[in-house]
């Protein structure tokens, strides 16, 4: 049926809603794919998934989405049929929609969640591995329980990742902010080209880069290698609790340097390099910039 010019450039929206479930008991693995939907996932109790679309798209869009739930042997996909994607859209568009999907509150062999311009927020959840993508959206995770790998990527989203315990865990973004909270990970890479990296109680083996943005790392316990770069950002540490262990290497092209622990012995002080150790030198801690000034607290 030819589209009204009437229904082609109006304003007008009408609610949408799609609402499956499906029984998990038996499924490990779960998958969700979006291009421009919001998503949410959290925990609920039983072994029934439930989906649900919900929001405001314009009159003529009334029959283009579905949203779709498949199994395939112990995975299942969660993804939404849009029936309009390759037509040519004339007049007006408008589309706002959000999936929510409750999932029982189980250990999940894995998680992975892609979408491609709309945000990403999970929370409370455990799994084995966790794989977060969002092209140009934010990612949120919160209370989460990975005993393996967590990762995730944004290109021009920021990345808040708060509570999350992981044995591995690696955020990239390449024009967002990269910000951690009372995160526990025996090593956490984070890499962010014009974005910062904040770090706010943190612990284990850390890698921290960026190109143009700054680097703040608040560290509530000592375990592990610290390795900071950034171009033209500062970088500052802060130790909550003095380090009984350290081995420190700055250096800067025309960066200064400073460094305020009084247990530090220095091998080298400059205003551009700063060699030095604490105790046996368990801990290695590296600090690199080009233009940025950095500070040890």
């Amino acid at each position: 049926m030819a589209l009204s010019f009437t229904k082609a450039f109006s304003f007008k929206t009408i609610d949408f809603h799609d609402k499956k479930e499906a029984d998990v008991e038996g499924i490990d693995h779960l998958e969700v794919k979006t291009s421009s939907t919001d998503v949410r996932i959290e925990p609920t109790e039983g072994h029934t998934l439930v989906a649900e679309l919900n929001g405001n798209i314009s009159e003529k869009l009334d029959e283009e989405y579905e949203l779709l739930l498949e199994k395939k042997g112990n995975s299942l996909e969660v993804s939404i049929k849009d029936r309009g994607r390759f037509k040519l859209q004339v007049g007006v568009t408008i589309k706002k929609l959000n999936l929510n999907i409750k999932i029982p509150n189980k250990l999940w062999k894995s998680i992975t969640l892609e979408s491609s311009s709309g945000d990403i927020d999970v929370l409370i959840l455990k799994a084995v591995n966790m794989e977060l993508a969002a092209s140009s959206g934010t990612v949120l995770a919160k209370e989460l329980l990975i005993s393996d790998r967590f990762s995730s990527r944004t290109n021009s989203g920021d990345a808040d990742i708060i509570d999350v315990d992981s044995s591995n865990m690696e955020i990239k973004a390449s024009s967002g902010t990269i910000f951690l909270q009372r995160v526990s990970s025996e090593k956490t890479r984070m890499y962010t080209s014009s974005g910062d990296v904040i770090v706010k109680q943190g612990e284990g083996t850390i890698t921290a880069e960026t190109s143009s943005g700054e680097i703040d790392l608040e560290i509530n316990r000592h375990l592990g290698d610290i390795d900071a770069q950034t171009s033209s950002g500062d970088i500052m540490i802060t130790f909550n609790e003095s380090p009984q262990s350290l081995s420190l290497d700055f250096r800067s092209s025309s960066g200064d340097g400073t460094v305020k622990l009084k247990e530090m012995v220095f091998e080298e002080k400059t205003a551009h390099r700063i060699v030095g150790s604490i105790g046996d030198e368990k801990y290695i801690l590296r600090a690199t910039t080009s233009s940025g000034d950095f500070t040890l607290i």
